[in-house]
């Protein structure tokens, strides 16, 4: 008999029903006898063992480790003396191991002090038990290769064997096996075997780089509402998910995609179908120059409109959807969870950037120099966001929140230079899921001092990190994105800023069907990205669903004089992208809604100066001329000059001898 069993029968069968619940064991039975055998089963079986390892202390996974490692028994005094504690308070702990079934003690005959007590791990679980702890990372880069080498065939699950070799499974060669076991033939049919949350469970640990620590795991497949033990050792036997465990002052308990298994995931990931969502059909889709339209249409509603802050320090509602109807559809779908995020709320910041607005008590405002902004060339407005959004990355989040980038932080130049040389290597495109699990398996998990425990906030920084480097290039239109599986490589634009290549600016002669109504039906693989931005500035988009829909209306078509451009403009394009000649009522309405802009001007932020004679103005003149300080000039005796500069005007006049009086 051994002396597990030995230590069992000792015990009444209340305590051994109590040892039987903590070692979580199911259906325990009624009789003493049958709970013995249970425990005994218990401890012999990696699942069981794994559990109860998992409840102990860091002190009481440091006994016991010294316990099962020593080649020689130890005593009670041996044991406090090499972990550097009072034997009474080491007593206390090995006293909760005895209760486990854990360790068992023999007490000193002469029983003076119970320092000379010895205490010894129980063969069956000393034989199974692991005190590894995962220094270099070993058990991260597990590999089923190096599994099946280090056993023979028959010592390998009988329904794993069944499941690779099928009925070659008496007769194979451990090559061929292994062969057959990491190849994408068994990847696929394993995979397509599971169930849907299954198959969410594999996935989530591949997000993650290919772990998942045991206790999001039971999250998810409570969720799921997948049995644990059953789900945890199938995959576990048939190699998909590795239920592997280590001491890292606890016995640590992961999930582990083996290597092989990874590399399969990256060319080949899961999607899990939700049964709750439609899923839209394939579309590919790039921002083109539409962050620049977009600001620059912002910049005209706020001149038009105004825009108003809540007592919050937040954007009114009603002025964030009036704003929002305003700007061109960009889109913003390639991160689920930022898709709530309001447009007007990622362009405020880069508006506050580049100098252009400011907060005046609840109102933002323009500065002076925005109309130069309306007419920049697109792809200088593009180069200067990508140069200053990783200088303010570098800053401190200081300021008035509406100009902020809370929501979506500015990214920093390392992860920029890393995450395009990635780009860069893959001109196919690849998915957004494999390709932020690529990099956190090599910036966190194959970190040499990645410690489990550390994973979730470190998951989470370079996440954040990599969403926003991300979110920005397909905003700025660096990105394609092919939906619904969310596959991104570099677009046109990203071409041209990283590698220098040219942008076509032909558009192919039956690129945009017009109608007598002005509606015009423009197809984008058929035009530049220039033309379409020319489109998209002089008319409002209907609608894009492989084809843009447009309306030109007078509203539209003035908003685009507004922008900066000209009627030539836009006639010269339809005229390129036309077969025919273009409707003569078309050309009219053009001509038409493009004649007299009827501006009403008003500006608050000036200040009225008036002098006695034109001598006079002309002598002040002189001394302020290039300082920034003149808004207008109205007449020989009369300008109006920035409210903020008053001060400084009111010492140059005083500097030339003039009497100055101030009307408030």
């Amino acid at each position: 008999m051994s002396m597990l069993n030995e230590e069992l029968l000792k015990l009444e069968k209340e305590q051994l029903t109590r040892i039987a619940e903590i070692w979580k064991i199911k259906k325990i039975s009624l009789e003493k006898k049958s709970i013995i055998q249970q425990l005994a089963k218990a401890a012999t079986d990696e699942y069981y063992l794994k559990g109860i390892l998992e409840q102990l202390t860091p002190i009481q996974v440091k006994i016991f480790a010294i316990i099962i490692g020593s080649k020689t028994v130890l005593t009670l005094g041996e044991i406090s003396r090499k972990i550097r504690m009072q034997p009474i308070n080491v007593e206390n702990e090995l006293a909760v191991l005895k209760h486990l079934m854990l360790v068992y003690q023999r007490k000193n005959r002469e029983r003076i002090t119970s320092n000379m007590d010895k205490y010894y791990p129980y063969d069956e679980i000393k034989e199974n038990v692991c005190i590894d702890e995962n220094k270099k990372g070993e058990k991260f880069r597990y590999t089923i290769t190096d599994e099946i080498n280090q056993v023979l065939l028959n010592q390998l699950p009988a329904s794993y064997l069944d499941h690779v070799a099928g009925k070659k499974k008496t007769s194979i060669k451990k090559a061929e096996f292994v062969k057959l076991a990491t190849g994408s033939e068994y990847f696929s049919k394993t995979i397509m075997e599971l169930s849907q949350g299954e198959q969410f469970l594999l996935d989530a640990a591949f997000s993650n780089g290919g772990i998942l620590e045991i206790h999001a795991a039971r999250i998810i497949m409570d969720d799921m509402k997948l049995h644990q033990e059953k789900t945890l050792i199938s995959f576990h036997e048939k190699n998909i998910l590795k239920d592997l465990y280590y001491i890292d002052e606890r016995y640590v308990r992961i999930l582990v995609i083996p290597v092989e298994l990874f590399r399969y995931l990256q060319t080949n990931p899961v999607f899990p179908s939700t049964d709750t969502i439609k899923e839209m059909q394939p579309i590919t889709i790039s921002n083109q120059f539409d962050v620049v339209l977009n600001m620059k249409k912002l910049l005209l509603f706020i001149a038009n409109r105004g825009l108003t802050l809540s007592q919050s320090g937040k954007i009114r509602q009603a002025d964030m959807k009036r704003s929002e109807n305003s700007l061109i559809d960009i889109d913003l779908r390639l991160f689920p969870e930022k898709s709530q995020v309001h447009l007007i709320e990622v362009l405020l910041p880069f508006l506050k950037v580049f100098d252009l607005v400011d907060l005046k008590d609840e109102n933002i405002i323009l500065k002076s120099k925005y109309e130069e902004f309306l007419k920049e060339n697109p792809l200088n407005v593009i180069q200067r966001l990508l140069e200053v959004t990783p200088v303010e990355a570098e800053k401190r989040l200081v300021g008035d929140e509406v100009f902020l980038s809370l929501e979506i932080p500015f990214y920093k130049k390392p992860y920029l230079d890393e995450i395009y040389s990635i780009l860069k290597k893959k001109p196919e495109g690849i998915s957004v899921k494999v390709f932020i699990s690529e990099l956190i398996r090599e910036w966190v998990i194959l970190s040499p001092s990645f410690r489990v425990k550390d994973f979730k906030s470190l998951y989470l920084e370079k996440r954040n990190s990599i969403i926003s480097v991300l979110f920005y290039f397909h905003l700025f239109g660096l990105l394609e994105v092919e939906y619904p599986r969310r596959y991104i490589r570099l677009s046109q634009l990203g071409y041209y800023f990283f590698e220098d290549r040219e942008l076509s600016t032909a558009n192919q002669s039956d690129g945009v069907i017009i109608n007598p109504d002005a509606s015009l039906v423009a197809f984008p693989d058929k035009l530049s990205i220039f033309g379409l931005h020319v489109l998209k500035s002089f008319a409002e988009l209907k609608e894009f669903d492989r084809v843009y829909h447009f309306q030109i209306t007078r509203e539209s078509l003035q908003t685009g004089l507004l922008l900066g451009r000209l009627k030539t403009d836009l006639l010269n394009f339809l005229e390129e992208v036309s077969k025919n000649k273009l409707p003569q009522n078309l050309t009219y309405l053009i001509e038409d809604w493009s004649e007299g802009l009827h501006i009403v001007t008003i500006e608050e932020g000036v200040t009225l100066l008036e002098t006695s004679d034109a001598n006079q103005m002309a002598l002040l003149l002189g001394q302020i001329k290039g300082k920034k300080i003149i808004r207008r000039e109205l007449s020989d005796t009369a300008i109006l000059i920035d409210k903020e500069k008053v001060a400084e005007t009111i010492e140059t006049a005083e500097k030339l001898e003039m009497i100055v009086k101030l009307i408030r």
